[in-house]
């Protein structure tokens, strides 16, 4: 598998998706039940999101970590929409994907949620992508 490919033109030029390594679950959307521990799945998250809407679990608990107090930490929709605006990124794919579910850190189940994420960038015409790893 290709870990790395260069650009084939200038970032200003391309689509690009973000991908975070962190559960962001809109508030109407709850948890899914049926995610099973080692089953990575990834939840899209629509570009143009309130990203201060979007949660880091689905749980009703308390949780004031940095990352849920500014939600930009660990799925920045708004820094990216910036950088679009000023040039930087032609454009914001659809969507941003956010990785949900107690994904067991080994390796096939990282292999599939990184097989499964190049299939939905390629659905959603993505030149690149950002890694956002928490």
């Amino acid at each position: 598998m290709t870990r790395w490919t260069r650009l084939s033109r200038p970032l200003s030029e391309c689509r690009l998706s973000l991908i975070a390594c962190s559960v962001c679950l809109s508030p109407a959307r709850g948890a899914d039940p049926s995610v099973v521990t080692g089953a990575p799945v990834w939840r899209g998250v629509p570009a143009d999101a309130d990203a201060s809407a979007l949660m880091r679990r689905a749980s009703g608990a308390d949780d004031a970590s940095a990352a849920n107090l500014d939600r930009n930490l660990a799925m920045g929709l708004d820094r990216l929409r910036e950088a679009q605006a000023a040039g930087v990124v032609g454009e914001l794919a659809s969507r941003a994907l956010a990785l949900g579910g107690p994904m067991a850190a080994t390796r096939p189940a990282v292999d599939a949620a990184a097989r499964q994420a190049v299939r939905l960038l390629r659905e959603d015409g993505a030149d690149a992508a950002l890694l956002v790893p928490t």
